[in-house]
């Protein structure tokens, strides 16, 4: 009997082994930036003019609906997959360290960021500077609280659920090591329906309206995907022949995303055909990232993937800043929307080198030791 390995062989030399980890390792810098810079086009602020969830909108505010709600809704759930296929590396480490480990990388930022971005916004909004944040003086206790540390609702910087929600994904690691090991199947139907059901659905009444064990229970269940792909030696480059449906799938699906946002159907049926496009979306993803990894941008952004963590957490804020600024200029949206996440990842990577430059072990504090390049991947949460 001959069985498939993780990279498809039945029988791997160690050198191709060796060779085939650091392609997958490189696909995975590369997605890790790309998929974050598609996340900060989803959170490109807009005004009332271009809101693209308004009936009998023009053809941008359509574009604008695509890529909200399309295309780059893929980023999460790839980003979840790749971050537990890389947790099950260490499915074999003690669980009080493993733990430990993740609050250091995934709750540290989560907290800085945070905290740091509330502080801003409570200065801005005491010295009498419109934001386009909640008032903060006008908050009550629970909301309070959710801005805070995003209790049963993202927090002030909406973009850091992601954090917290990889790590309640980590608490649960043992249940997910055993059912991707024994019973991959039994533990995924209830996963699923959890993702259908909503994050209200195991919490009981009086406790939900405070407190949410996940906020987002789809990363819950790509996530475990990921541990299931890796620990049940399943090939994770088999599709990588299929480039072209991939991008017809890429392209079609995410105009299906934007029309299921339309729909006027129960809300799990909507989860259900939601949740269908974006797993075939991020499988397309992937398997774009195969020939795009040997491109000379490619390989650009691979090298720059240890980046990318530090523009998942600062830009929210900052697109926000970028569209007061705007806000004063009279300047078309639509400059404002095609030029700010360009003018965005620039300055932030700026304001990067600096800090890496002058305060390096404060930025790698933050950051969750994440501040210096490393050769071997680490997905965002995963790390």
């Amino acid at each position: 009997m001959t069985i498939t390995t993780l990279h498809g062989r039945d029988s791997a030399s160690p050198m191709q082994t060796a060779s085939l980890d650091r392609l997958l390792s490189e696909r995975i810098e590369l997605l890790r930036i790309a998929l974050i810079i598609g996340i900060m086009i989803i959170h490109i602020p807009y005004d009332m003019e271009h809101n693209p969830y308004e009936k009998g909108r023009a053809a941008f505010e359509w574009l604008i609906l695509y890529l909200r709600e399309g295309f780059f809704r893929a980023g999460v759930p790839c980003l979840s997959v790749i971050s537990g296929w890389l947790l099950a590396r260490q499915a074999d480490r003690g669980y009080p360290a493993l733990v430990k480990k993740k609050f250091r990388t995934l709750m540290v930022p989560y907290l800085c960021f945070n905290l740091l971005t509330f502080c801003a916004v409570l200065a801005m909004q005491v010295a009498g500077a419109g934001t386009y944040w909640e008032p903060i003086d006008e908050a009550d206790t629970s909301e309070l609280l959710n801005m805070l540390f995003g209790l049963s609702a993202p927090p002030i910087n909406i973009a850091l659920y992601f954090l917290r929600d990889m790590m309640a994904c980590v608490l649960l690691a043992p249940i997910l090591f055993w059912g991707a090991r024994n019973a991959p199947m039994a533990v995924l139907v209830p996963i699923l329906l959890f993702s259908l059901a909503g994050p209200r659905a195991l919490m009981p009444d009086g406790v939900q309206e405070y407190f949410l064990f996940i906020i987002r229970p789809d990363i819950l269940l790509f996530f475990y995907i990921g541990i299931v792909v890796r620990i049940r030696g399943l090939d994770a480059t088999a599709f990588d022949r299929y480039l072209g449906p991939a991008l017809a799938i890429g392209i079609l699906g995410g105009a299906v995303s934007a029309l299921i946002v339309e729909l006027e159907v129960s809300t799990p049926v909507r989860q259900a055909l939601l949740l269908s496009t974006k797993a075939a979306i991020s499988l397309s993803v992937w398997i774009i990232s195969s020939p795009l990894v040997r491109s000379g941008i490619g390989k650009w952004l691979a090298r720059n993937g240890h980046k990318a963590f530090w523009l998942f957490c600062t830009h929210v804020p900052f697109l926000t800043l970028l569209f007061m600024l705007w806000g004063r200029t009279g300047w078309p949206y639509e400059l404002y929307y095609l030029l700010v996440v360009p003018v965005a990842v620039t300055l932030l990577l700026l304001i990067h080198r600096a800090l890496r430059q002058r305060t390096p072990q404060l930025l790698s504090a933050i950051l969750g030791s994440r501040s210096l390049p490393r050769q071997k991947s680490a997905a965002m949460a995963g790390s």
